[in-house]
């Protein structure tokens, strides 16, 4: 197999989907693995004709010792290597884990894009860099899948996020500003981007956690697509065009829902009501992304899982007086209103009886 350049490849990604501009301050979060030291090369390459400033971000989880070490140097020497200043900092991901009873991967996933938004912040940068590829992307869908997703769900990972869409992942909900989240690598798989490397004398770190079976992503690399690939050798593109497609059609719900939202729905303080006339006009997946969408304006951060939207559903469809959610949410219905609050505010009385699910 002949060694891509990558670089062309990449550039021709930012410039159709309008990923990045010139003259932009980007920090790019660099684990030392080898998408994010070949993602970091290629951008390095390309800042001089874009008129980039790169800052690299590399965060110590703090759950390798000695390894993490090793990788954190690695990637500071790298950076000072190649002339792009860098933050290196270490985070207690295990204490977080304890004191929000998450788990590990997520608790390393919250700090970690908690740090990046804060040094995106310190340095002024208009974007956030990550290297996301073509077969995480596979991955994320087929996660997903497993769990059960509509269009949005099936979107996977956008290629751009602007900050209102990744600013609670980031930690600063209190930020109305900030820069836009950027994966210029999700069209291009893993054994390219691991040949790239190899091709440009790149010595990337290896994770062993990333090898471990204990996590269903991991099952998911190991187990399902190769399984998968016997099926179809190109499924990792296979399934980053049903990403592509999930994407236009999530977004095209989305646009139809705004269309509909200033009559369909009156937003007070901790409640949202929607008109009854006006939701019985809607197509059935504009119900189920309105209810989403009251969820997450309520309580940002939060959501309801399936199973939860469904019964939200079955009680207006039959009239169902009152149903309490998980995530601190009241459902009222009534001949002409449909009411969602949320039960910390002075919008809800009783107790709280709520159904919890995967939130």
């Amino acid at each position: 197999m002949s060694i891509p350049d990558l670089l062309p490849e990449v550039e021709h990604t930012i410039r159709q989907e309008g990923l990045l501009s010139p003259d932009e301050v980007l920090v790019v979060a660099v684990s030392g693995g080898p998408d994010s030291l070949a993602l970091l090369h290629i951008l390095w390459r390309m800042a001089p004709g874009w008129r980039w400033r790169l800052h690299v971000a590399h965060l110590d989880h703090g759950l390798r010792g000695a390894q993490s070490l090793r990788e954190a140097t690695m990637v500071a020497t790298t950076a000072a290597h190649w002339g792009i200043s860098a933050t290196v900092e270490w985070r207690d991901v295990r204490a977080h884990a304890e004191a929000t009873g998450e788990g590990i991967q997520a608790a390393a996933r919250a700090v970690r894009y908690a740090f990046l938004a804060e040094i995106a912040f310190e340095r002024q940068a208009t974007a956030v860099v990550v290297a996301h590829q073509a077969d995480d992307q596979a991955e994320t869908l087929l996660h997903h899948l497993i769990r059960g997703a509509g269009p949005e769900g099936l979107a996977a990972m956008r290629p751009r996020l602007e900050w209102p869409a990744w600013r609670l992942l980031g930690g600063c909900a209190d930020r109305e500003i900030g820069p836009a989240l950027v994966r210029p690598l999700l069209n291009i798989p893993r054994r390219h981007i691991e040949a790239y490397c190899a091709a440009n004398d790149l010595y990337p770190t290896s994770d062993p956690s990333n090898e471990s079976d204990r996590y269903t992503r991991t099952r998911i690399r190991q187990k399902v697509l190769p399984l998968l690939r016997e099926l179809n050798p190109r499924i990792v593109e296979s399934l980053g065009r049903t990403a592509r497609l999930a994407a236009q059609q999530a977004d095209d719900l989305q646009l139809l829902l705004e269309q509909h939202w200033p009559k369909l729905a009156q937003e007070q303080p901790g409640a949202i009501v929607f008109d009854r006339s006006v939701w019985d006009e809607l197509l059935p997946s504009l119900r189920r992304l309105a209810l989403r969408q009251a969820v997450a304006r309520l309580r940002p951060g939060h959501a309801l899982d399936a199973a939860q939207i469904d019964r939200a559903l079955e009680a207006i469809a039959t009239r169902r007086p009152r149903l309490d959610l998980g995530a601190s949410l009241r459902l009222a219905v009534s001949r002409q209103t449909i009411k969602l609050s949320h039960l910390g505010s002075n919008q809800a009385d009783g107790p709280l009886h709520a159904v919890r699910g995967n939130e």
